[in-house]
């Protein structure tokens, strides 16, 4: 995953200043790969899963535990 600023700059050289996709690679030292690719797609946050804890099942217990001896 490249940084939000790195595609950017991808996309604006390649926009503005009409630049080939080994000529973007090589200003901004990626892989044509790298750079083909976010030429194609729209940038986007890895999404991470969500977990849930290993206490999630126990709460109600620990929070019963807290109140009383706190």
């Amino acid at each position: 995953m490249i940084a939000y600023a790195t595609y950017c700059r991808i996309r604006s050289l390649r926009q503005e200043q009409k630049l080939k996709v080994g000529q973007i690679a090589q200003h901004l030292q990626v892989d044509k790969k790298t750079v083909r690719y976010w030429l194609q797609h729209d940038y986007h946050q890895p999404q991470r899963p969500g977990r849930g804890s290993k206490l999630d099942a126990h709460k109600p217990l620990l929070k019963s535990w807290l109140e009383i001896h706190l």
